[in-house]
């Protein structure tokens, strides 16, 4: 496995995707201790550099990783090369960007975009060849039920959300409506010429709407479980595994132990 000069390492902006410095500095202590225990994923690509193409190797996976050893003052880092026409690099790509905390519109955008991918190639399709917009291929809501660990309800409904116009989801961004699931799903039910007016309309109704009324028991749990799916969805297979047995854990019961005695 090669390791590559981090001077020549680029990571691209990659909107909605900050790095996380607090995680950057845990893995810096991690990694001066026992070292780099999984090498970062990269991808040849071209760069100006003192105002000439250059030839670098964008991040593919392991941003957090290669900032941090920057930060140990480490000159070069073990990386797996990727083909850049492969569409298993964008698909390594699109699972280390849902992996972040996104907005339900930037989750919908990747989700949508791992449909597309995985049905067209199924299909034997190659990269240059996928177009994006409607029409993916269900094969592709399959792949993402089974390799992103998400019900086939979220995956269909990201391909919807994601269906929205970029003008539309500007409009949303602006008016703070990203990250509001059931908002963008009316956007994306209007035609597309009308969907930044369904915009404007959504946020004129929201400030003439009354203040709700407490929620009962049901409408709190349905909250609460909709939030802990949302995170659960997130999570890498080992979090999921060791949050399993965390909750099947006997817990030893203090009181009744007491008056039992």
């Amino acid at each position: 496995m090669p390791s590559l000069p981090l001077a020549l390492i680029y990571d691209p902006p990659q909107p909605g995707r900050a790095l996380q410095q607090d995680a950057v500095a845990r893995l810096a202590i991690g990694i001066e201790r026992l070292g780099l225990r999984t090498p970062v994923s990269v991808r040849p690509a071209s760069r100006i550099r003192d105002g000439k193409p250059a030839d670098v190797w964008e991040i593919v996976a392991g941003r957090h990783r290669v900032a941090a050893v920057r930060k140990l003052g480490w000159s070069e880092i073990e990386a797996i090369v990727l083909d850049p026409n492969d569409v298993d690099c964008e698909l390594w790509q699109i699972a280390e960007n849902l992996r972040a905390e996104l907005t339900v519109q930037e989750r919908a955008d990747n989700v949508a975009r791992w449909v597309k991918l995985t049905g067209d190639k199924n299909k034997g399709a190659t990269c240059a060849d996928i177009p994006k917009g409607r029409g993916q291929p269900q094969g592709g809501v399959n792949a993402a039920v089974r390799d992103l660990g998400i019900d086939r309800t979220e995956a269909q409904r990201s391909v919807k959300i994601a269906s929205i116009t970029p003008a539309a989801k500007e409009a949303a961004r602006e008016a703070r409506l990203d990250d509001n699931q059931s908002a963008l799903l009316r956007i994306a039910k209007a035609a597309p010429s009308e969907q930044v007016s369904a915009v404007r309309q959504i946020v004129e109704q929201k400030a003439v709407k009354p203040a709700p009324a407490p929620l009962n028991d049901v409408e709190t749990e349905e909250q609460w479980m909709t939030a802990i799916m949302r995170v659960w969805n997130r999570g890498a297979p080992q979090w999921r595994e060791r949050f399993i047995e965390t909750v099947e854990r006997p817990i030893f019961d203090h009181t009744r132990a007491g008056s039992a005695a």
